[in-house]
C-alpha cells in the first residue's frame, strides 16, 4: 500500500496497485479504477500494431463506501518495503516527494466509533478485517456499492461485484473472537446495492469480534 505524502489528490490516502489499473484507499471507502491501458502499452512494446478503436483506452470506475464511517485519519502502519519511490511531478521542486516507503499492513483505528478496519497485503490479495470491540454494535457496518454492472452473493456466500473486465470477489466472511479464538457464524447481508454482515446465532458482544472478508479480483 502506497501512502499519499501530499503526491496525488487529497481524498486519496493509500494506492494500491493492480494488474488492470489501482485501488484507491480513501477517507470512507475504497475507488478500484480499472483500465486496459497496460495491456495496450504491452502490445505496443511488443510491436503488435493496434486499430483506432483499439487503440482508445477503456476504463471502469467502480466505488465501495462504508455508510456513516466516522474515521478522523489516524494510521498505524506495519511491516514497510525494504524500497521506496520518488515521486517527481511538475516543475515545483517544493512538491517533490522522495523515498515514500509502502507498507504491507495498516489499521484505520475507530473507522466505525468502536471499530478499527485493517487492512493487510497477502499473496496477491487484500485482505481486510474489521475489529469490533466490546460492547459495539457491528449492526452500524455497512457499504454500499456504485459503478458495477451487478452485484450478486453467488451460493457459497461470496460477493460478486461485475465490471468490464472482472470481478472483484469479496470472499464469504469469517469472524471469530479474539479472546478465546471462538468461531461466530457470519453472513453477507445484501440489500439493493447495500451491503451488511448478519449473525445469525447472535455472539458474545463483551468479546472483541474480528471480522475478516478477503478481496480477490479474477
Amino acid at each position: 500500500m502506497h501512502p499519499n505524502a501530499g503526491q496525488w489528490d487529497d481524498r486519496i490516502e493509500y494506492k494500491i496497485d493492480l494488474s488492470m489499473g489501482e485501488m484507491l484507499i480513501e477517507k470512507d471507502g475504497f475507488t478500484y479504477f480499472f483500465s486496459d491501458g497496460k495491456q495496450k502499452h504491452s502490445h505496443e512494446h511488443h510491436g503488435s500494431v493496434l486499430s483506432h478503436d483499439e487503440d482508445l483506452i477503456k476504463s471502469h470506475v467502480i466505488q465501495s463506501k462504508f455508510v456513516g464511517s466516522s474515521w478522523n485519519g489516524n494510521t498505524v502502519v506495519r511491516d514497510s518495503s525494504s524500497f521506496y519511490r520518488n515521486y517527481l511531478q511538475g516543475s515545483d521542486r517544493s512538491k517533490w516527494k522522495k523515498k515514500v516507503h509502502s507498507y504491507n499492513s495498516l489499521r484505520l483505528p475507530n473507522y466505525y466509533q468502536g471499530i478499527d478496519l485493517l487492512l493487510e497485503g497477502k499473496e496477491g490479495a487484500l485482505k481486510y478485517s474489521l475489529l469490533v470491540h466490546p460492547n459495539v454494535n457491528a449492526d452500524q457496518i455497512k457499504m454500499t456499492y456504485s459503478g458495477h454492472d451487478s452485484l450478486f452473493i453467488d451460493e457459497d456466500g461470496n460477493l460478486h461485484i461485475r465490471n468490464r473486465f472482472c470481478d472483484i470477489i469479496e470472499r464469504a466472511p469469517i469472524a471469530w473472537l479474539d479472546e478465546n479464538q471462538r468461531k461466530v457464524k457470519v453472513d453477507f447481508k445484501l440489500e439493493g446495492n447495500t451491503l451488511s454482515f448478519d449473525f445469525p446465532d447472535g455472539y458474545d458482544v463483551s468479546k472483541t469480534l474480528i471480522i475478516d472478508p478477503t478481496l480477490t479480483f479474477s
